[in-house]
C-alpha cells in the first residue's frame, strides 16, 4: 500500500509503507521529506541539508555545487557530510566554511551572429507551441487571478533572451507581403498562419509579446513567455494537451502532458494575459521567479529594451555560459572575450539590425571585430565559388548563395572603445524569405 506525501514545494507523490520513519527525496525539488512512522497525521516536510534554515547556535554557510555552480546552504554543524545538489543531483560534501566558486563554463554552440539565429529559431518554436494551445473565447478563469508583468519572468542572469512584438510585427506591410510571396512560391508546404487560426481560433495580431528565455542554448533549455492582448481561457489550454496532469510548484499550479507531436510539454497560466510554456523544468524555474524575480544581471538592460518599440530584441550573456566548440568551421572559443551581446531587429521596407558586443577592454573589442570580419570574408569567398559554379550549373542553391552574399555585403563592423558595433540595412524582400524558410 502506498502513502501519499506532500512536499513544501507543493509536489504530491507516493511512497511505500516500508519507508515509514525515513526521509525520502521529493521527485520535484529534491528536498528531503520525512515519512511519518504512524498511520495518521500529515507529514511535515523537511528540507535536505543544503536547504536547512539556520538556528541561532548553528549558523548557516553558503557554498556552490562544484559541478553546476548552484548556490547551496547548510548548517555549519553538518560540515563533512554529503548532500545532493537540488539542481544537478550531484553528491556534494558540505565544507566547514563558506566557499563560493566561479560558475563552471556551460557549453554553448552560439557565436556573435549564430546566437541571434538560434535564439530566433527557438523563439519561433515557442510561438508555434504556445499559440497552438491558446483559445481566444472567454475571459481568463481557473488558475489566473491577478495580472503580472511578463518580463518579470525573465531572469537578468540568464544566458540569453529574445523578445518579439508579435502583433506589431505581423501588421507590417513587409511581413504581410513576405508571407503572401512565400505561400505563392511554396504551395506544397504547410501554411503556418492558417493552421494556427484553424486549430486555435487565435490570429497573430492578438499576441502582444513572445519572449524566449534561454538558460542553456546548447541543450535548448529555457521557457517561452506569452503575453496576449486579451484574456485567455486556462481550461482551453488544458484541453489541448494530451493526458494532462496538474502539478504545483511554490503554490503555483501548472500542467504537464504531451503536445500534438507526442512530445512532453508543460504550461503554467500565471495571469489572465500571461502564461509560460516549455519543458517542465523550465516552467518550474519560471514559476520560481514570481515570488523572487532576478533583476540583477548582465541582461537587465536588454530586458528594459524589450519594453520599447523595437520589433525584436535579443541578448546573450557570457557570464551565464561561455562559448565552446565550433560552428560552421568557426572556432567559437575565440569570441569568449565578448561579455555581452545585445541588439535589435526592425522590419519595415528595409530590415535594420543594430547590435553591440561588449568586451572588457578596447584591445579585446578590436580582436573580436577582426575575428568576425575574417569569418565574413571567408563566407563571402565560399559563396562566390557557389555563385561561380551556378553560372554553369544553375540551381536553387545558386539563388540562395546570391541572397546570402548580399546580406553579408550589407553587414558593417566597427570597434568603438570596448564595444564592437554591428549594423545591417537591407531590403526586407531579401531578408524575410530567408527567415521564413528557416522557420519551417
Amino acid at each position: 500500500m502506498a502513502l501519499q506525501m506532500s512536499c513544501e514545494c507543493g509536489e504530491k507523490f507516493n511512497v511505500e509503507t516500508t519507508q515509514r520513519g525515513t526521509i525520502v527525496k521529493c521527485p520535484a525539488c529534491s528536498n528531503g521529506v520525512k515519512v511519518p512512522d504512524d498511520r495518521g497525521g500529515k507529514p511535515a516536510p523537511r528540507p535536505v541539508l543544503a536547504e536547512v534554515e539556520p538556528e541561532e547556535d548553528d549558523p548557516r554557510i553558503v557554498f556552490d555545487c562544484p559541478k553546476c555552480g548552484n548556490a547551496m546552504k547548510a548548517r555549519i554543524s553538518y560540515a563533512g557530510r554529503s548532500t545532493l545538489c537540488p539542481k544537478c543531483q550531484a553528491s556534494v560534501t558540505i565544507p566547514d566554511k563558506e566557499t563560493r566558486h566561479s560558475r563552471p563554463a556551460k557549453k554553448s554552440s552560439v557565436g556573435l551572429f549564430v546566437g541571434l539565429g538560434v535564439g530566433l529559431l527557438l523563439l519561433v518554436g515557442g510561438i508555434i507551441v504556445a499559440v497552438m494551445l491558446m483559445k481566444k473565447d472567454g475571459p481568463g478563469d481557473g488558475f489566473a487571478k491577478a495580472d503580472i508583468d511578463d518580463l518579470s519572468l525573465v531572469p537578468a542572469n540568464a544566458q540569453g533572451v529574445v523578445c518579439l512584438k508579435a502583433a506589431t510585427l505581423w501588421q507590417t506591410a513587409a511581413i504581410q507581403k513576405a508571407v503572401e510571396n512565400y505561400r505563392r512560391d511554396n504551395p506544397a508546404k504547410p501554411d503556418l498562419v492558417k493552421r494556427l487560426e484553424t486549430e486555435s481560433g487565435l490570429k497573430p495580431e492578438e499576441i502582444d509579446r513572445v519572449t524566449r528565455v534561454i538558460t542553456d542554448v546548447s541543450k535548448e533549455e529555457g521557457w517561452t513567455i506569452i503575453k496576449t492582448k486579451k484574456p485567455y481561457d486556462p481550461k482551453a489550454l488544458t484541453s489541448r494537451v494530451r493526458n494532462p496532469q496538474t502539478k504545483s510548484h511554490l503554490d503555483s499550479p501548472y500542467v504537464v502532458g504531451m503536445d500534438s507531436q507526442n512530445q512532453p510539454i508543460a504550461f503554467a497560466p500565471v495571469s489572465p494575459t500571461v502564461f509560460v510554456v516549455g519543458k517542465e523544468e523550465g516552467v518550474r524555474q519560471a514559476l520560481g521567479l514570481i515570488a523572487t524575480p532576478i533583476a540583477k544581471g548582465n541582461l537587465a538592460p536588454v530586458i528594459e529594451m524589450c519594453r520599447k518599440d523595437d520589433h525584436v530584441v535579443f541578448g546573450y550573456n557570457r557570464e551565464a555560459g561561455r562559448l565552446e566548440g565550433s560552428k560552421g568551421g568557426f572556432d567559437l572559443n575565440k569570441l569568449n572575450d565578448m561579455e555581452l551581446l545585445s541588439g535589435t531587429l526592425n522590419i519595415k521596407e528595409q530590415t535594420e539590425l543594430n547590435a553591440r558586443a561588449r568586451a572588457d577592454s578596447d584591445e579585446k573589442a578590436e580582436k573580436i571585430r577582426g575575428i568576425t570580419a575574417g569569418w565574413i570574408r571567408g563566407a563571402q569567398t565560399l559563396l562566390a565559388v557557389e555563385i561561380g559554379v551556378g553560372k554553369i550549373f544553375p540551381s536553387a542553391k545558386t539563388e540562395q548563395a546570391k541572397r546570402y552574399s548580399k546580406l553579408l555585403d550589407a553587414l558593417k563592423l566597427s570597434a568603438e572603445g570596448n564595444e564592437v558595433v554591428v549594423t545591417m540595412k537591407a531590403d526586407s524582400d531579401l531578408v524575410l524569405p530567408h527567415l521564413l524558410g528557416m522557420s519551417r
